[in-house]
């Protein structure tokens, strides 16, 4: 605990050296409307080894930062917006608020001066510090760089994988963000993934509906192929003419009835809820018919679209097309008997 205390208060003090604050250090020049103030080291660090050793490693990267020309400054939550790339899907910010209240914001975020509103700023990384710092009623200490929207995606695809903590789901809306605005090129070269990873998970955000991917949140645990399987499934319905309201809806009330029995509905139990709804066990393509005395009279051919009734004798097709109209008066009876029971 020592040594890794002293280390991090080591780089903090390097950080506050690096961006001039001390005795005679001068304010920036920064062009923005409101000034933001100079901050000091942070102290009082009451930090679990785990802790200090991750803000440690996301210190270098900020001391990195401010070698090639960032400054670190406070700044009005106010004027700070969201990346315009965010992956997350919820925060849980209440041990970092815990913290924060506690000894003060030791890792900055980082922001570049926003490119559509002068005077006020965008997150690269540091999404959950903010909201901390904005909920506390407090300025949030931050590295302010130029960034283009490339050095955006690299800052935090960098950030992404020193945290490792994103979940599938969270990754692809990432990557499906980023190819909405920039060239698939340029999106698997900076993030180093291939077009077979890519399009897969452009895939899964484009079909599944935003609100059912609400409606399941984080999804621990839950890995690419069944994200996969789901949406194929779900495509189905959608190629079959199923709305995606009609689908929304359906996830939502699987995920209400899940609840009714759970004490507690974590993330990743509410996709196994929307998972048992849309994904079932695929019904057999091919059934054989056969009449009473055993005589193949043809087979049924199931298909994603429907399905195909194929019958080798010609007079019981047109005896079947006679009583077709008597048949299906027949099923709706028996339909409408089984609904009000």
């Amino acid at each position: 605990m020592k040594r890794a205390r002293r280390h991090l208060l080591d780089i903090d003090d390097e950080i506050a050296a690096a961006s001039g604050e001390g005795a005679g250090a001068t304010e920036p020049a920064l062009a923005i409307d409101r000034q933001p103030r100079r901050v000091g080291a942070v102290r009082d660090m009451d930090l679990s080894i785990g802790l200090l050793e991750r803000e440690a490693a996301e210190l270098e990267q900020i001391k990195a930062l401010l070698a090639s020309g960032g400054s670190v400054v406070e700044l009005d939550t106010e004027l700070v917006d969201p990346s315009a790339f965010r992956e997350r899907l919820d925060y849980d910010v209440s041990d970092l608020s815990k913290a924060i209240e506690a000894r003060g914001q030791i890792v900055p975020i980082l922001v570049r001066p926003h490119p559509e509103a002068k005077g006020r700023y965008q997150i690269a990384y540091g999404n959950r510090r903010h909201a901390v710092c904005h909920e506390l009623g407090r300025p949030v200490r931050a590295v302010v760089k130029d960034l283009s929207d490339v050095e955006m995606i690299v800052a935090q695809g960098q950030e992404n994988a020193a945290r490792r903590d994103l979940t599938f789901i969270e990754q692809a809306r990432f990557v499906a963000n980023l190819k909405e605005k920039h060239p698939a090129v340029q999106v698997k070269r900076e993030l180093g993934i291939d077009e077979s990873l890519m399009h897969k998970m452009v895939s899964v955000v484009s079909t599944l509906p935003e609100a059912l991917i609400r409606t399941i949140g984080r999804a621990e645990g839950i890995g690419r192929p069944r994200w996969l399987k789901l949406t194929e499934d779900v495509r189905k319905l959608i190629d079959a003419g199923t709305s995606q309201d009609e689908i929304v809806a359906r996830a939502k009330a699987a995920v209400d009835a899940a609840r009714a029995k759970a004490v507690e509905l974590k993330s990743h139990m509410q996709f196994e809820a929307i998972f048992a709804e849309f994904v079932r066990g695929d019904p057999k393509p091919v059934i054989e018919l056969s009449a009473e005395d055993g005589k193949s009279l043809g087979k049924v051919v199931r298909t994603a679209t429907g399905s195909n009734l194929k019958l080798s004798d010609q007079g019981f097709v047109d005896h079947l097309l006679e009583m077709l109209p008597e048949l299906h008066r027949l099923y709706r009876e028996k339909r409408g008997q089984t609904e009000t029971a």
